[in-house]
């Protein structure tokens, strides 16, 4: 399942964050997907929760939030919203490749402790 694989690619970028969870607590993620991709919170959150059951991850709780486009910018480097018209969304260049259906920005990660809301 392609949300299966994207979790996966989530709780790789992830890792590094695990060892700061602490017992009974979660991360906190906000992340931003492309409308082309067809991910959707439901299936990205099952996909994550998979993964924390198997992967001895802390539990992920994800906010996703929809854009119309994202494209990787070859001026600055970035992954970022686009207009329309393709213009990086972080430094204004017209050299925006579309990403495809596996990108996902993620844009906040928070380290909540036991008993703390996590908003999801």
């Amino acid at each position: 399942m392609h949300e299966h694989g994207v979790g996966d690619l989530i709780l790789h970028d992830l890792e590094h964050y695990f060892p700061t969870v602490p017992a009974g607590g979660c991360l906190r993620v906000r992340a931003r997907v492309s409308e082309i991709s067809g991910l959707t919170s439901e299936a990205l959150q099952a996909a994550l929760d998979h993964a924390h059951e198997q992967h001895e991850a802390p539990p992920i709780r994800l906010e996703v939030l929809t854009e119309g486009l994202l494209g990787r910018c070859r001026d600055c480097g970035t992954v970022t919203p686009v207009s329309d018209d393709l213009v990086c969304g972080a430094c204004g260049s017209g050299e925006v490749t579309l990403c495809g259906g596996e990108t996902v920005l993620i844009e906040e990660v928070s380290v909540c402790s036991a008993g703390e809301p996590t908003g999801g």
